[in-house]
């Protein structure tokens, strides 16, 4: 079978993939992998990308869940990663390229995935881009993302730690939900927002540091955090008043029971009341108790 056979294209976009799978790879003068181009073949083991390709496509390997490799060239040109573009896929490691500006949803359910490098460029990390990778445990975020959008670390259930950039300014909601192993987080200084649940339900989070810069915090940002003790504001006391007005530390909507050294959800027939711990919230000038 020939590549025209394999490969169906419409112009410059391949739009059907009619291969046998195993290693594939994107021919050169490819710039655009279209919607659903290979989604559900479990067959594909590895893809490699002409470094002419600039965007893969809403759902193009959606659910290849037999992708171990993703290969990019060092003269790569991708710039966008769609929604459910590798979603569901196997690949345990995934170095991506230098040009690379959005990624959009792009690994959700990447089950197996234990660490991500991304390029400094990279601008947006949107909504769900690598939520319930529950083996994650290295990523690191470039200088240059501003946005970290809903649900985009959700679920990452093995994540400790995690380091931001300095030119974050939105933390969406959910970003970080259910993050059971983090246990400390610094919100860069130019932040503006923290929303619904970000970090909800990090039940081992210990130690949060949060920036003067903040304006906007959501009533249950932090829900569902027993082990949340210290919060450190760069602001004055005045101000924190003002801006966690409201916000409520101490919502649970599960019940949780030190165990193992971490906590962890009660699911025992007995009902058990979850300890509600003081929370430290250390000032510029002074600290309150909450």
């Amino acid at each position: 079978m020939d590549n025209d056979d394999v490969f169906i294209m419409d112009g410059s976009t391949l739009v059907k993939y009619n291969g046998e799978g195993g290693n594939v790879i994107i021919p050169n003068g490819v710039t655009v992998i279209g919607a659903d181009a290979f989604a559900e073949n479990e067959a594909i083991t590895s893809v490699t990308f002409a470094d002419s390709v600039e965007k893969i496509g809403l759902n193009a390997f959606w659910w290849c869940s037999g992708i171990r490799e993703i290969r990019f060239g060092k003269n790569s040109n991708l710039k966008m990663l769609c929604r459910g573009s590798f979603n569901g896929a196997g690949v345990t490691h995934l170095i991506l390229p230098d040009r690379l500006q959005t990624i959009d949803g792009a690994f959700e359910c990447c089950q197996e995935l234990v660490g991500a490098v991304l390029p400094e460029g990279l601008r947006e990390i949107k909504n769900w881009a690598f939520d319930s990778c529950e083996k994650l445990t290295q990523i690191n975020i470039p200088s240059t993302v501003t946005l970290i959008g809903e649900n985009a670390f959700s679920l990452c259930e093995s994540l400790e730690r995690i380091e931001l950039p300095e030119s974050l300014t939105v933390l969406g909601g959910y970003s970080f939900w259910h993050c059971k192993a983090l246990k400390e987080l610094i919100i860069p200084p130019k932040t503006r927002e923290i929303n619904f649940l970000s970090l909800g339900y990090c039940p081992n989070l210990k130690r949060l540091y949060l920036p003067a810069s903040l304006q906007y915090i959501n009533e249950d940002a932090f829900s569902d955090n027993p082990a949340l003790t210290d919060i450190y504001y760069g602001g004055i006391m005045a101000a924190w008043r003002r801006l966690a007005a409201g916000v409520k530390f101490r919502k649970f909507t599960y019940e949780y029971k030190f165990t193992g050294g971490k906590w962890e959800v009660y699911e025992g027939r007995r009902k058990y009341k979850t300890p509600v711990l003081p929370i430290t919230v250390h000032c510029r000038d002074g600290e309150i108790t909450i």
